[in-house]
């Protein structure tokens, strides 16, 4: 379990999927230990925006670097 779904990743916003980055890092990851990365394949026929993409990676540096 990490992170969104298809409908989220299709039609969530940036801030929803840092929100769920923030999220699953600050309980799952508590202790440390996870492995984060979308749940749902990111096909690049999909329609999947790039803002979405970006959110997560920036996300990821912003809370879950040690």
């Amino acid at each position: 379990m990490t992170v969104g779904t298809a409908r989220l990743w299709s039609w969530g916003a940036p801030a929803d999927i840092r929100a769920e980055v923030r999220e699953r890092i600050a309980t799952v990851g508590k202790g440390g230990g996870l492995i984060i990365a979308p749940a749902y394949d990111l096909e690049p026929a999909e329609s999947i925006p790039w803002a979405n993409v970006q959110a997560f990676f920036d996300a990821v540096a912003e809370f879950g670097a040690y």
